[in-house]
């Protein structure tokens, strides 16, 4: 089969060295090998993510008021427990989903 289409990306020095070195373990050429892991490995796209990264957003930015206000000392002492619960109510919601 032609090859007609080119695909280009980049990556840092260490991803390309792992890349090359991983190739180099199935014995093809680079282009055969990023070829077949890019057909062969299925992308998940997950919707559920999308809130999750609103809602963090909105609490990196609620953190980042407090902090400011707290350096210019309008505030002394700070309750994180409600920015604390959040971030880990998405990080087990992440584990859940990495093991799936």
């Amino acid at each position: 089969m032609i090859k007609s289409r080119k695909v280009e990306f980049r990556v840092t020095e260490k991803e390309y060295e792992r890349i090359v070195k991983s190739s180099k373990k199935e014995g093809g050429s680079l282009s055969s090998y990023v070829r077949k892991r890019a057909i062969e490995n299925e992308i998940i796209a997950i919707d559920s993510f999308n809130p999750m990264i609103s809602d963090l957003k909105e609490k990196g930015k609620k953190l980042n008021a407090v902090i400011m206000l707290a350096h210019k000392g309008r505030i002394i002492e700070i309750d994180l427990s409600n920015i604390k619960a959040a971030l880990n109510n998405i990080l087990e919601t992440l584990k859940i989903q990495n093991k799936n």
